[in-house]
């Protein structure tokens, strides 16, 4: 009897019926040595690790850019609301100054004749007359201290007061020779109106054109 030379065959692919590959034989194993299964589980638990980090890097920063969009937002709409009351308040002081100055001019309405009056005569010295338009409210005794107020200053001429109902308390107009100043109170309140207005107009610009060129906040540019 032949001596027993066969020797073990290695089955490397096995086959379905149908030629379909079920398992390569040199890739499949039954069993795992207890360190395989724990590099394993490492490799597993770092990858859904990494992922969850990814995740929530991702969240963190929609809601970074969210909380960025909504804080500009605000911001610009707290702008609008210190603009409007920034104007409202110059609006107050405004409507304010003009009732103060007109309840002032009504009481005391020889105060400012008397003013004109005395910042003029230093360069009148030499006119022969110098005619004064102003309200009909400023009592007799008044006109006599202003006749004696110019007399004091050193004015030769005639100083002639000439009072009138159309005239506004504190409206005066100055005549002599060789020329005329008058001296109406609702226009220059009115210059003032404009002057205030026009600063708003151009502080509300310069803030505009600052907010146009500062550059936008991009929290992801911080990683």
């Amino acid at each position: 009897m032949a001596a027993n030379t066969a020797t073990p065959f290695n089955v490397e692919t096995e086959f379905a019926a149908d030629g379909r590959v079920l398992r390569e034989g040199t890739s499949w194993r039954l069993t795992f040595t207890r360190e395989e299964m724990q590099a394993e589980c490492e490799k597993a638990y770092a990858k859904g690790r990494d992922d969850a980090m990814a995740q929530a890097a991702q969240t963190a920063a929609a809601h970074l850019q969210t909380l960025a969009e909504n804080s500009a937002a605000i911001l610009q709409t707290l702008n609008e609301e210190s603009r409007t009351c920034r104007a409202q308040a110059m609006e107050l002081v405004l409507v304010a100054a003009r009732k103060i100055a007109g309840t002032a001019l009504e009481r005391y309405p020889e105060e400012r004749v008397h003013e004109c009056i005395s910042a003029l005569l230093p360069d009148l010295r030499g006119q022969a007359r110098l005619v004064v338009k102003c309200s009909a409210a400023i009592l007799p005794e008044q006109i006599k201290a202003l006749q004696q107020m110019a007399e004091d200053q050193g004015f030769d001429g005639a100083l002639v007061i000439r009072q009138s109902e159309d005239t506004a308390p504190g409206d005066v107009t100055l005549e002599w020779a060789q020329g005329e100043i008058c001296v109406d109170t609702s226009r220059i309140a009115d210059k003032v109106e404009d002057a205030v207005r026009h600063w708003l107009a151009a502080t509300d610009a310069r803030e505009a054109q600052g907010d146009l060129f500062t550059p936008p906040h991009h929290p992801d540019e911080e990683s």
